[in-house]
């Protein structure tokens, strides 16, 4: 006779331990105190009906259910309450008043749902590794973390009607990861490694006069949406962050923004110098629209490539730093600063040989050492001292940089290093690097020993011509 499979597949359990949760939820409401110092969330021995009291709940608490760790939980020092569920319910969860420095600890593998305010207290340990997630259907309440980080995700994942706002400021050492709900941050400060704000149904999110720091990767992992320091889905969003300040300090910075509805992302800052930041350069995993997001500001300390954008504000453009920008797009630009020098010229260029960018601008701007292709101006007239027309440019004074020769000296070494190069063979260091006007001779004055070599380092290194003599 064929024998009958009657095992539980194996995500059963942990689907009829959420469905508890969710249809608890619709029971009655209940206060819940946790007595006797340490234990196990499990054990329902600890969850009494009232502060210090001695009746017992029958059960764990569910999202109905609030918690409360006060003065009455703990008779020692640093006593813990332990997660030992894969997934664990509330709806408000406050350790006001708590005494003896208490802590509540999870394994990364758990899931805390939080369906109201969370409350800390500073005088406690937070020790809880896996994911927070907020799924509540109501508004008005809180996140006060009082210093402590979330260590993993913070996942808001609520209703049409669920609302958090902010009373401390937020550290989230991984992923802010907003699916629906509405946040309002009330202008306190917020770090994370990612922030994505991704919701499938209407939502809304205020950041205010927030400063956010996403940080990122520290290392290269490739441009994939899941890097992302910051990536952005209008459809479903009302984003209020005109006056938000966005810091990024990654080397590989990017900031995605699609959908069909406008976005304005305030104040954005590229904070390191090295390495390249992406600006709505969208990658071939996105087959929908980009949205036309602005920007007050937009500043780089590093290259950069800037994809869509309808309006960047005051834009800045560090010395020595490459810049291309995608080609048939109008931007509008209140302020460009782009202060270049001999020895760290500025690069702007249009993406696509032959076409151009606009810029929509209404005030004179002047620019120093740049390289500039394919910009076209409108609305008033950019100054480019000491600067080259790389051609296909409209709307620019240029005064361009006297041609001029720069000899290789000093043997190995790298072309953005102007140590390197003089304005005589053998001669001392000039202080700057070829430009478009420059010719450049290597010859017998230029490398002291066998198979010395001269490293191009960046991505736009330019001259008029290039002489190699014995």
């Amino acid at each position: 006779m064929e024998s009958q499979n009657t095992s539980v597949p194996f995500f059963l359990p942990l689907y009829l331990f959420v469905l508890f949760g969710i249809c608890a939820s619709h029971s009655f409401a209940a206060d819940y105190y946790w007595v006797g110092g340490n234990g196990n969330w499990s054990d329902i021995q600890h969850w009494v009906t009232t502060s210090g009291g001695s009746v017992q709940h029958t059960s764990v608490p569910s999202t109905a259910d609030n918690v409360y760790f006060d003065e009455n939980s703990f008779d020692a020092a640093g006593q813990m309450v332990t997660i030992d569920f894969p997934i664990v319910f509330c709806r408000t969860m406050d350790w006001t008043g708590t005494t003896n420095s208490p802590g509540i600890t999870m394994p990364e593998t758990s899931i805390l749902n939080i369906a109201g305010s969370l409350v800390l207290l500073e005088d406690m340990q937070w020790d809880v590794e896996g994911d927070v997630q907020l799924v509540g259907t109501e508004a008005g309440f809180t996140i006060h973390t009082a210093g402590h980080s979330i260590l993993r995700r913070l996942v808001f994942d609520a209703g049409a009607e669920g609302e958090w706002t902010l009373t401390s400021p937020l550290q989230v050492d991984s992923m802010i990861y907003f699916i629906g709900g509405n946040w309002v941050t009330d202008d306190f400060n917020i770090g994370c490694e990612r922030l994505w704000l991704l919701p499938g149904t209407q939502s809304n999110v205020d950041f205010g006069q927030s400063v956010i720091n996403i940080w990122g990767f520290t290392e290269n992992k490739g441009r994939y949406p899941e890097n992302s320091p910051l990536w952005v889905r209008t459809d479903h969003l009302s984003l209020d962050a005109s006056e938000t300040t966005f810091e990024i300090p990654a080397p590989l910075a990017d900031i995605q923004v699609i959908g069909r509805q406008p976005a304005n992302l305030g104040h954005v800052e590229f904070q390191s110098p090295t390495g390249i930041a992406y600006v709505n350069d969208l990658r071939v995993q996105y087959t929908g629209p980009s949205a036309p997001v602005s920007f007050e500001s937009l500043s780089f300390n590093s290259n950069a490539r800037i994809g869509r954008i309808a309006a960047a504000g005051d834009l800045t453009f560090s010395a020595g730093k490459s810049y291309t920008l995608l080609s048939n797009q109008e931007i509008d630009i209140l302020t460009l600063d782009a202060i270049g020098t001999c020895a760290e010229p500025i690069s702007i260029y249009t993406e696509t040989s032959g076409q151009q960018t606009t810029f929509l601008t209404a005030e004179e701007q002047e620019l120093t050492y740049a390289n500039i292709r394919g910009i076209a101006i409108q609305g008033s007239t950019y100054r480019a001292l000491e600067s080259v027309d790389l051609g296909n440019n409209d709307g620019w004074d240029f005064e361009e940089r006297t041609p001029g020769a720069l000899y290789w000296i000093g043997g190995n070494g790298v072309w953005s290093d102007p140590a390197h190069w003089s304005s005589s063979s053998g001669g001392p260091p000039s202080g700057c690097i070829p430009s478009a006007a420059d010719d450049v001779f290597f010859d017998q004055n230029s490398f002291s020993g066998n198979n010395n070599f001269v490293m191009i380092d960046i991505d736009d290194a330019l001259c008029r011509s290039m002489t190699w003599t014995a």
